[in-house]
């Protein structure tokens, strides 16, 4: 079905490109004034802290992770309208080479060249629109997570610099009036950066918005191939013009998460889904306020009855070192305790427990110039932290500097505490055009 799409939108593009009996330079004139490209050359350097004795990434054999590198990407976006058409297409080429030598498999990264976005979208009537391609759709007021999106776990807003991979979407948004929208969304295939569990699974949803001058809300009902249909949404209201309050949520009924077991097995664990048909909710509840100078405090409580309870987490963590123990005596079922770890890292989860509290400090556009954000967001339940920021400063009108920095508070039976102590990147962003 996704090859029958291509043909369909390409023969609608070519159409609307060569359509009446324009002369070769009118062709050609018209499509450099339908088109628009700017492009982005980042040049950044990253170190990452290590934890030495983790359980996960037993002397960092696993994860591989190169205590420094250098990286430079091309980011070009190219947009094309005609009529009742837009195309967007943007292409990326990214080259990275480590400056440690600690690390054999991260000496050095070829160049990666990838579609990071591409989609076609037509504007069938004032009030409909279709569009299929490869999109990032982000929706909900939540700093940290967003958890009524069933689409994306991460919503991008502690590092403004890194590109979440896009996914493949058919969609198509009924907008009857300025208020109300209804969109039907599609996902069609996995995206770069993926790591699924388990082979693709199609997610269909409905998803309804509503907005006001100073309150929003949105529904949404998604239907996971395999997987009962969840229900999530968000509400978001101005209370003054210094205050907003919001809240985001929602209702799964089983998971495809993994979980730790007891196993005949080398270390005598594995990681599966559980078997259940419970609802498990996941909510965020929260509130800013702006000050008179222009930043504004963020503060969030996130419920998330999916994570790890005590006790599941007192296994996850047995199992670790069980299955770190077994790797490094070089035990017959080796193989197998650094496939149970490499799933324990990625179990599928949008948190690995169930109660976090966020503080956050954002000062956007500080003399016309800079962006500045700080977070720290506290695991309730074993005590650890993270704490995130960024800053970007406009050096000129196409040149901008930034720094992305995270720092890890925890001992090895935090969620914190797991993999990374810390990690810094610093950089130059040019825009060319």
């Amino acid at each position: 079905m996704t090859g029958r799409l291509h043909g369909c939108l390409l023969c609608v593009i070519l159409c609307a490109v060569c359509s009446g009996q324009e002369t070769d330079n009118n062709m050609w004139s018209k499509l450099a004034e339908d088109t628009k490209v700017t492009l982005q050359v980042l040049n950044y350097a990253t170190t990452n802290g290590v934890v030495s004795n983790s359980w996960f990434n037993p002397g960092n054999h696993l994860a591989n992770i190169a205590a420094g590198d250098a990286t430079v990407e091309i980011r070009p976006d190219l947009r094309f309208t005609r009529g009742i058409l837009t195309v967007i297409v943007k292409p990326r080429v990214a080259a990275g080479t480590s400056l440690t030598l600690d690390v054999p498999a991260a000496r050095a990264t070829p160049v990666d060249a990838y579609m990071q976005e591409w989609s076609v979208r037509a504007n069938v009537r004032q009030d409909l629109m279709l569009s299929y391609g490869r999109e990032v759709l982000q929706w909900g007021p939540s700093m940290t997570v967003s958890p009524s999106n069933p689409f994306f776990l991460d919503n991008g807003r502690a590092n403004p610099i890194k590109e979440i991979g896009g996914r493949d979407f058919f969609r198509a948004v009924y907008t009857p009036s300025s208020r109300y929208s209804v969109s039907y969304l599609a996902n069609t295939g996995l995206g770069r950066g993926d790591t699924p569990i388990g082979p693709f699974r199609r997610i269909q949803a409905l998803k309804v918005d509503y907005t006001s001058k100073s309150f929003n809300f949105s529904i949404n009902a998604s239907d996971t191939a395999g997987s009962r249909p969840a229900y999530g949404g968000y509400f978001q209201w101005t209370v003054s013009d210094a205050v907003l309050v919001y809240a985001e949520s929602s209702v799964h009924t089983g998971t495809g998460a993994l979980y730790p077991s007891s196993a005949q097995n080398g270390s005598g664990w594995q990681m599966s889904p559980p078997v259940d048909a419970h609802y498990h909710p996941t909510s965020v509840l929260g509130s800013a306020y702006t000050l008179r100078g222009g930043s504004t405090l963020n503060v969030e409580y996130i419920s998330n009855r999916l994570g790890y309870s005590d006790s599941q987490a007192r296994e996850y963590y047995q199992m670790a070192q069980a299955a770190s123990s077994g790797l490094a005596s070089g035990a017959p079922g080796a193989t197998a305790d650094a496939t149970l770890l490499g799933a324990a890292l990625n179990p599928g989860l949008l948190l690995l427990r169930r109660n976090y509290v966020s503080l956050q400090f954002l000062r956007a556009n500080f003399h016309n110039r800079a962006d500045l954000m700080a977070r720290y967001t506290m695991n309730l339940d074993d005590g650890g932290g993270t704490l995130t920021g960024y800053a970007t400063l406009n050096w000129t009108n196409r040149l901008q500097l930034f720094a992305v920095g995270m720092l890890n508070d925890g001992g090895k039976r935090t969620e914190s505490g797991r993999l990374l102590r810390d990690q810094v990147s610093v950089g130059i962003r040019v825009f060319a055009k």
